[in-house]
């Protein structure tokens, strides 16, 4: 990366990692993929402007971080966190929980292939049946939580630990590291290659 800064990754991501290791209670990521490049900004600079990045934590999920610096859409913003039961956006002082749809026993994403005839009569046979509706989001208001920086000069000022202690922001920026470093490298980067 460039000689005095580590891109994206370490500036922007960082963030995200802070706040998605602290709403999962989970330390760092065990591996790293990532891409990207110079698509717009090419100024001289050596770090990417665009960067994807999926992580795997060794507690069984992955993340996906993802900037583009030569759109200006706002899509998307804010920490989602999807699973088997749904999916929830935090953005801001807004939490929206996105409840996954329950078909029971009907193949949903096999049967869009079928024809038209046969995929209605395909789904007609589970109509009415519990757990095969869409359930609605859900959008609820959360207090907004200090900043990095407001928490730190809340520690100062009451001479107390900071919420956000130095280990946390070890494992935030290590996580970021690792996306530069499968960045760089053009392949896989496994937590462990970070030390020494």
């Amino acid at each position: 990366m460039g000689e005095f800064s580590g891109g994206v990754a370490t500036d922007l991501f960082v963030h995200q990692f802070t706040t998605l290791h602290e709403i999962l209670n989970v330390k760092h990521p065990s591996a790293a993929v990532s891409m990207g490049g110079i698509m717009r900004w090419n100024d001289g600079r050596d770090v990417p402007d665009v960067m994807n990045s999926m992580l795997e934590y060794p507690e069984g999920f992955v993340v996906d971080l993802y900037v583009n610096q030569c759109n200006s859409g706002n899509r998307g913003r804010g920490v989602w966190i999807m699973g088997d039961q749904g999916a929830m956006q935090v953005d801001g002082g807004r939490l929206t929980v996105f409840p996954e749809p329950v078909f029971g026993d009907a193949m949903q994403y096999g049967s869009q292939n079928f024809p038209k005839r046969l995929r209605e009569a395909y789904l007609k046979q589970f109509e009415g049946k519990p757990g095969t509706q869409r359930r609605e989001p859900v959008e609820t208001k959360i207090a907004r939580g200090p900043s990095h920086v407001a928490r730190f000069v809340e520690s100062v000022v009451d001479n107390k630990p900071s919420k956000e202690n130095a280990l946390d922001g070890h494992y935030a920026a290590g996580a970021a590291q690792l996306c530069n470093h499968a960045y760089r490298n053009r392949k896989r980067a496994e937590w462990w290659e970070l030390r020494g």
